[in-house]
C-alpha cells in the first residue's frame, strides 16, 4: 500500500512523495528499548506523564478550539498514545486488546466528526499527533496489525455519544 505525504497539490505527481506501507503483520518493528533515539522520535516527550505528548498538547492549546473540544482532543491524544504504545509489543497483542483499542479509535473518529459539526468544521486533526513520517507509518502499520488480530468478524459498538466514551477512557500504557 502507498500513501501520499501531501504538502502541496503538486505532490500528487511527485513519486518521491509517496510512502510505501507494507501489508504484513510482521513488518511493523517497534523500536527496541535499547534504541532510545528512535523511541524518542516515535513516542515523543511527555514531561508530566499524563499520556499526552507535549508537542501535541501545545498544538491543541494554541488552537482556536473551544475548551470542551480541547478536552476531547486531549482524550483523543491519550488514545492515540496508547495505540502507539500497544504497538510496542505487536507480536504479543491479545485479540481482546486489539478489539478494545480499535473500538477506542472508532469512538475517537466519530467524536471528531461530531465535534467538527458542533464547531463549524473546527476540530483537532490526527496530523497534530501523527506529525512525522515515522509516526504516520507506525499509525498505519499498528492499526493494520490490530485490525487483523481483532479479526474480520468483530462487531464494533457505535454508541450514541462517542465523545462521552473517549472522555471516560483513561488507559495509558506507560513505557
Amino acid at each position: 500500500m502507498k500513501i501520499n505525504m501531501l504538502m502541496d497539490i503538486s505532490h500528487l505527481q511527485n513519486k518521491r512523495q509517496w510512502l510505501v506501507i507494507t501489508d504484513s503483520l510482521n513488518e511493523y518493528q517497534p523500536p527496541s528499548d535499547h534504541d532510545n533515539e528512535t523511541a524518542d522520535t516515535l513516542y515523543g516527550t511527555d514531561n508530566n506523564n499524563n499520556g499526552i505528548r507535549d508537542d501535541y498538547k501545545q498544538r491543541i492549546i494554541q488552537s482556536e478550539l473551544p475548551e470542551h473540544a480541547q478536552k476531547l482532543a486531549f482524550a483523543a491524544g491519550r488514545i492515540y498514545t496508547t495505540t502507539i504504545h500497544v504497538g510496542r509489543s505487536a507480536d504479543e497483542i491479545s485479540t481482546d486488546l486489539a478489539r478494545y483499542t480499535m473500538q477506542n479509535l472508532i469512538n475517537v473518529y466519530r467524536c471528531k466528526l461530531i465535534t467538527a459539526q458542533q464547531n463549524n468544521g473546527h476540530t483537532w486533526k490526527e496530523s497534530w499527533f501523527y506529525n512525522t513520517v515515522d509516526r504516520l507509518e507506525a499509525k498505519f502499520l499498528i492499526q493494520n496489525a490490530l485490525s487483523k488480530i481483532a479479526g474480520e468478524e468483530t462487531e464494533y459498538q457505535f454508541p450514541d455519544n462517542p465523545c462521552a466514551e473517549i472522555l471516560k477512557e483513561r488507559l495509558f500504557v506507560s513505557s
